[in-house]
């Protein structure tokens, strides 16, 4: 579809001449011959203006200070020239609110290229602000999915704990970003059993979220068989020892499948005798503090999850 293009000029013959110059350009011309019928045409929405000096008026100027306002406001260019002589300085004084200066009215190649250059700039004005809404659009979509992830997330840390002898709990958990690869989880498995673990997928973002709830669900008592092994007798179950829960994982994600990899420390606690089990598989060790204050490192493990490894 060609380009609307109003001409503000009071001279008919001048006014039809540029007026087919337009046209066999490819154009779609509009006219006006004086500031009245321009402001009228405005309403059509042109994609630019061509606008005739001669068409202010020297005692009033009120209609002219109305045509900036409503250029400004239906962000239509403006292009303005001199009829009737006026030199480029005083175009400029005149409007600075116009695009620019055609400073060769009787030039019907000068008078093309500028309206072309100008029409370009339209256009790559267009297409930018279009592109920053789609960006924005896609900003705000994108805070929506992190607010949701970020809220299940939350929704998997431990809501209450366990109720063992010989152990109590408390934990703060401060992610470094909105939503990402970190977690733990303390829960009871059994009357005298609590597990406890702690794991870090690598990068940041939803995806890294979503591995996190994976991961969370293959521990979890309920959806998946690696904590607790169902047997078909007595005592009609199995509780896996650290270093089989770590290395069940690691068989479970490798790195070809979903291009993550994780650390995980994993602990079983026993109520009844006050005996931590665990292992690492390339996490930052826990820290194991005793009651003189004194503290040592749980560093038994292996490598980080996502690779083959042999954990003690």
């Amino acid at each position: 579809m060609s380009e609307k293009i109003l001409i503000a000029q009071s001279d008919d013959r001048q006014r039809q001449t540029l007026g087919d110059l337009l046209r066999q350009a490819g154009y779609f011309v509009l006219q006006a011959a004086d500031l009245c019928q321009t402001a009228q045409r405005l309403g059509e929405y042109p994609a630019l203006l061509l606008l005739d000096a001669e068409l202010a008026v020297p005692d009033d100027h009120e209609p002219w200070s109305a045509l900036a306002r409503d250029c400004q406001m239906l962000e239509t260019p403006c292009l303005i020239f001199a009829s009737n002589g006026l030199n480029a300085v005083r175009l400029r004084e005149l409007a600075p609110w116009a695009a620019g200066v055609i400073y060769q009215p009787g030039n019907g190649e000068a008078i093309l290229s500028r309206v072309e250059a100008q029409l370009t700039i339209r256009r790559l004005q267009y297409e930018r602000d279009l592109a920053q809404q789609m960006l924005v659009a896609k900003q705000r979509q994108l805070n929506a999915y992190r607010r949701s992830a970020a809220e299940i997330q939350g929704s998997l840390l431990p809501q209450r704990a366990p109720r063992l002898k010989n152990f109590r709990s408390a934990w703060r958990f401060i992610p470094c970003e909105q939503v990402g690869g970190d977690l733990f989880n303390l829960m009871q498995i059994t009357e005298d059993t609590a597990m406890a673990y702690l794991f870090d997928v690598s990068g940041h973002g939803i995806s890294s979220a979503m591995v996190t709830v994976s991961v969370y669900q293959s521990l979890s008592l309920h959806t998946g068989q690696i904590v607790k092994r169902p047997l078909e007798g007595p005592p009609f179950y199995e509780i896996l020892k650290p270093a089989e829960v770590l290395h069940e994982l690691c068989l479970e994600y490798p790195f070809e499948r979903f291009e993550k990899f994780f650390t995980l420390s994993y602990l079983l606690l026993d109520g009844s005798t006050g005996e931590v089990r665990y292992s690492n598989a390339g996490h930052p060790p826990p820290l194991l503090v005793h009651k003189d204050g004194s503290s040592e490192q749980l560093s038994c493990g292996g490598p980080i999850g996502g690779q083959a490894l042999s954990l003690l």
